[in-house]
């Protein structure tokens, strides 16, 4: 085994600094793009309903996320495995433009509608589904559905400083770790890798206090990508208990999306349209900072996380139990929330 300088295999060693060098890289490229934001009119002002941040705010920060992961496969010379890979990265590129144009001129819901549903279509298309019945109709339909679900489960966490890239990293480290012991194309675990290094070093920056925001263009383009790495480790999931492993390991995200569309709609609500039911701000509403709420949910995912491996590793019993505990924990835990008077 050939060690270098510091000891350390070069191997090993390599990995490490490409990975220190994409961190720096990513910081870089985020304070650009804070930097050039106002200028190209990517602010967000803050208003007395439904965003409180005190100061005008630059957005971008997704497209630092973006190209921080693009560079980070150009440095790992990661080779697109397939067609079906680069239709994910060109849908990814779809909703990051689109969200870009959404972050300047305010799209209508018609129009991000529309292209949240090519998108899903394509990549169902291409072969990114799930087939957890084996009717044909049935698994393309609960695949477009559900890749939409996490577009718009990331879209509407984004409402809190460093809340969404957070849970981003624990959901995708996670998925990662699934990857590793299910066995999968390298390819995701790279895409992994990168996007994760990109959402840390753009979390230097969008941590309470937030000088930047990732903006539709950047939620939307990581719900996709982890709604499709999810696809890829529940096909390759070699029994039940890894497929209930990668359910649990987006369930968060998806109880968001739950929660806040079954409280709108009681409510009398558009489930599309902005409102304060998160369940993120009642915490805060609860009599928690900004910080402390964010670090709550972070827990709570990384317990959710835990979870979700120890089902996949252990046996198939325990596997069963934990998807019967997470219904009771997500049911109470959104009951107990709804009491949390947010108007």
């Amino acid at each position: 085994m050939i060690i270098d300088v510091l000891g350390i295999p070069v191997d090993i060693a390599r990995v490490i600094y490409r990975l220190l060098f994409l961190f720096v890289f990513g910081i870089f490229l985020v304070k650009v793009m804070q930097f050039i934001a106002p200028k190209l009119g990517y602010i967000d002002a803050p208003n007395s309903h439904l965003k409180k941040h005190k100061n005008v705010t630059p957005y971008l920060g997704g497209a630092g996320v973006v190209g921080t992961v693009i560079a980070g496969l150009f440095l790992y010379q990661v080779e697109i495995p397939s067609i079906k890979v680069f239709v994910l990265l060109a849908c990814m590129l779809a909703l990051f433009v689109t969200g870009l144009l959404d972050d300047k001129y305010m799209l209508s819901i018609k129009t991000r509608i529309f292209v949240h549903i090519f998108v899903a279509a394509t990549a169902v298309a291409f072969g990114h589904l799930i087939r957890p019945t084996g009717i044909t109709f049935v698994d393309y339909f609960v695949s477009f559905v559900g890749i939409i679900a996490m577009i718009n489960a990331f879209n509407i966490l984004d409402i809190m400083d460093g809340l969404a890239a957070g849970i981003a990293v624990i959901v995708l480290s996670t998925l990662g770790i699934l990857i590793y012991f299910n066995g999968g194309n390298i390819f995701y675990l790279y895409l992994i890798g990168t996007t994760v290094i990109g959402l840390l070093s753009f979390l230097v920056f969008n941590f309470n206090p937030a000088s930047i925001f990732m903006g539709d263009a950047g939620s939307t383009a990581l719900g996709f990508l982890i709604a499709v790495v999810f696809i890829h480790v529940f096909r390759n999931s070699p029994s039940l208990s890894g497929e209930i492993a990668s359910v649990a390991a987006i369930s968060l995200p998806l109880f968001e999306l739950t929660f806040v569309s079954i409280v709108r709609v009681l409510k009398g609500l558009n489930p599309m349209m902005g409102s304060k039911d998160h369940f993120p701000i009642r915490i805060k509403m609860m009599g928690c900072s900004v910080r402390r709420t964010v670090l709550i949910v972070y827990l709570i995912c990384c317990f959710v996380g835990l979870i979700s491996v120890l089902s996949l590793v252990v046996n198939s019993s325990f596997s069963l139990f934990s998807a019967l505990f997470l219904l009771l924990f997500y049911f109470l835990f959104g009951f107990q929330l709804s009491k949390v008077n947010v108007d």
